[in-house]
């Protein structure tokens, strides 16, 4: 049976450096029903993602800097079983990011079909925990 709904109390970080897709992001994963923290680039995202507890992240790929694919493997390092998602525009990513995530999701698929990716990450990850307890 599939997950329909977010499960409570979900925590996600969403990281972008367009402020315009971060706030479309964020509020779309705010009426799934999630708590959304944000972040506009890499190291701002490692901060949070060390000082909160964060359930799921959705990452952008193309961000100056640190790009997302660098961003997921130091996440995947520091808390390997919180899953990530890349929601990216970008088709040539390294194999090293697409190894750190758990999940990719086009940006021009639009926003209804990221927060299904969310969802099923989100309810993936609770039947793990609930499994390994």
């Amino acid at each position: 049976m599939a997950c329909k709904t977010v499960p409570a109390k979900s925590v996600v970080l969403c990281v972008d450096d367009d402020s315009s897709v971060l706030a479309v992001t964020s509020l779309a994963l705010q009426m799934e029903g999630c708590t959304v923290l944000t972040a506009d680039s890499g190291p701002a995202a490692l901060a949070v993602f060390c000082s909160q507890t964060v359930d799921a992240v959705v990452l952008d790929f193309d961000m100056p800097g640190m790009n997302g694919g660098e961003v997921a493997v130091a996440m995947q390092r520091l808390k390997p079983q919180v899953p990530k998602l890349l929601f990216t525009g970008c088709i040539d990513l390294p194999v090293e990011a697409i190894r750190a995530v758990e999940d990719i999701c086009a940006k021009p698929s639009g926003i209804n079909v990221l927060r299904s990716h969310v969802r099923a990450m989100l309810c993936r990850s609770a039947c793990a925990a609930m499994l390994a307890n």
